[in-house]
């Protein structure tokens, strides 16, 4: 949320946010939908005692208190006059529209940009006819068609079928209404998230595993010349030592880790995935 209205804003914001936040944490249950109400004469002080550090926050707190709620996306809101203005923090619109953001990546990344703008065009509508998304979605009507199907088969969209009123001495015409149950993607992207994340623990393991006595040999070289440069052994005796791993073995290694590296990332944003997801869930679905 922190890194959200930093980008959306400025640094000054993030740093309220980040104090906003600090209160939630202190004073309101856990898991609450919304924080307890902050006063703008505590965020003051508060400011007061880090003006060296951010003046423009110190000085223009109420113009920030402002953009804040105006431009932060929804995640502050005014709740009341009292005390120059109370704020909280709407913890359950923040964890909607993270999971929102996260559900348009893995859309994207399964299958394309195109299906994401189809995504996106359906759930900011409640209802959508198939005719009114190759409209608004500007993509040919066949490619569309295939796309919004396969977002229909990957269980990103739902439709709702139902019948038009007949006209005189005509028959009632069924019309397909598109939609985007968000609670119900949101548990089929959770299980996604799951599924990814054993299989890359299990790629990283057999990674490892297939590649341990190799990785194992340059830990034994890397810690006997580090006793030998201790020592203060000649540089050629160091370099001998270190021609025990040969091109193609420090080739091999340099793939390997690479290959860790990057299995080691995706485990993190799989993790800060499903924790945005949980955190979802902690919420009662609401319409």
């Amino acid at each position: 949320m922190i890194k959200a209205v930093t980008r959306r804003i400025d640094e000054n914001a993030g740093e309220l946010m980040r104090f906003l936040l600090e209160q939630m944490y202190l004073r309101s249950p856990a898991w609450a939908p919304e924080s307890s109400p902050l006063c703008a004469l505590e965020l003051r002080e508060r400011c007061r005692g880090v003006a060296a550090e951010w003046p423009l926050l110190h000085q223009f707190l109420d113009q920030y208190l402002k953009v804040l709620e105006e431009s932060g996306g929804g995640l502050v809101r005014r709740v009341g006059d009292a005390g120059s203005g109370q704020y909280c923090v709407r913890a359950r619109h923040a964890a909607r529209q993270l999971v929102t953001a996260a559900l348009d990546h893995v859309v994207t990344e399964r299958l394309g940009s195109k299906a994401a703008r189809i995504f996106r065009l359906v759930r900011s509508r409640k209802y959508i006819e198939e005719d009114d998304i190759q409209k608004n979605a500007m993509l040919v009507n066949k490619e569309c068609k295939q796309l919004t199907y396969k977002l229909l088969e990957e269980h990103f969209i739902s439709v709702q079928p139902m019948r038009k009123a007949a006209s005189a001495g005509g028959l009632a015409k069924a019309i397909y209404l598109y939609h985007v149950k968000l609670h119900d993607v949101a548990h089929a992207a959770l299980e996604l998230c799951y599924r990814a994340l054993h299989n890359t623990v299990r790629r990283h393991a057999r990674e490892a595993a297939a590649h341990a006595r190799l990785r194992d040999k340059r830990r034994r070289v890397t810690t006997i010349v580090h006793g030998m440069r201790l020592r203060g052994e000649p540089q050629q005796n160091i370099d001998d030592v270190e021609e025990t791993l040969t091109p193609p073995e420090l080739a091999v290694l340099q793939g390997v880790e690479k290959r860790l590296k990057q299995l080691s990332i995706a485990e993190l944003e799989l993790d800060k995935n499903l924790f945005l997801f949980k955190w979802y869930f902690m919420f009662p679905e609401t319409n």
